[in-house]
């Protein structure tokens, strides 16, 4: 609601008058969907619901683009009310949150469609304004299991240390496996220092009908900073996100001719 405001001084004198937007809804310029991640692809955890808003002006239409086809699904049209088109075997519902905002909630648990064709989570998710061009936005899908039973550890050598991680299983739709090398000095300074794809070999374990889990490994070869300290090694692993400590053991740098290895309980 928009409300006039008038501005008194203490003898109820009017000095001035403004217009003051109070409870008014903000002007959307544009359209944006969201999450999505900084790579423009989005993971979709196997076993819980993923909520896609998307904010524009004026009603928007969703669809879903399978990848590496031709085929595309009109889900839904959304204006003061969203109306599904296609639900694709219940596993997209759409929902009008507010007058500028809608969502898609992708439903993937125990839905036998993902289980006969993984691809229906391996495309493309898009809204777009109706009947305007060039204002649509997209996210790629990416269906994953997060990894199980990882281990890793490091080692060193003077003032080289290699840090090796095993990972039982994991899955990514896209085929996507990385490591994340994160180097943590003093129990509060933390930054990435590599990155590398992680060497897999496929499992025994389905997640689909053709689909199967991986198992992998990841090695990194570092060399220990100049500055002295108390140095650890996280490593992040993809899908998932998730961080594993390296070891329980913290690398204190001294002098470079006396590199050691010195216990340290693992930061949580």
């Amino acid at each position: 609601m928009c409300n006039q405001l008038n501005i008194q001084t203490r003898k109820g004198i009017v000095v001035r008058t403004a217009w003051a937007l109070l409870f008014c809804l903000p002007f959307v310029t544009g359209i944006s969907l969201t999450p999505c991640g900084s790579d423009g692809v989005q993971e979709l955890l196997a076993d819980q619901e993923t909520h896609f808003i998307c904010t524009a002006e004026g009603p928007v239409q969703w669809r879903l683009q399978l990848s590496k086809t031709t085929i595309a699904y009109f889900l839904a049209v959304c204006d003061q009310q969203c109306v599904q088109l296609d639900t694709v075997n219940e596993l997209f519902i759409a929902r009008r949150t507010d007058a500028h905002r809608s969502a898609m909630i992708v439903k993937p648990a125990s839905n036998p469609l993902i289980y006969n064709n993984i691809q229906y989570l391996n495309g493309n998710l898009g809204c777009s304004v109706r009947d305007v061009d060039n204002m649509s936005a997209w996210c790629g899908l990416n269906y994953v299991a997060p990894p199980k039973n990882v281990s890793c550890t490091a080692t060193n050598v003077s003032w080289s240390v290699s840090v090796s991680c095993t990972v039982a299983s994991v899955f990514s739709s896209r085929k996507s496996y990385r490591c994340q090398l994160i180097l943590l000095h003093d129990l509060s300074k933390n930054k990435t220092i590599a990155n590398m794809t992680m060497a897999t070999s496929s499992s025994n374990e389905h997640i689909t009908k053709s689909e199967v889990k991986v198992s992998g490994f990841c090695l990194f070869n570092t060399i220990l900073p100049s500055e002295k300290g108390l140095y650890g090694f996280y490593v992040s692993v993809s899908p998932g996100g998730q961080y594993f400590s390296a070891s329980h053991k913290r690398f204190a740098n001294g002098p470079r001719h006396q590199p050691h290895g010195v216990a340290h309980s693992p930061m949580c």
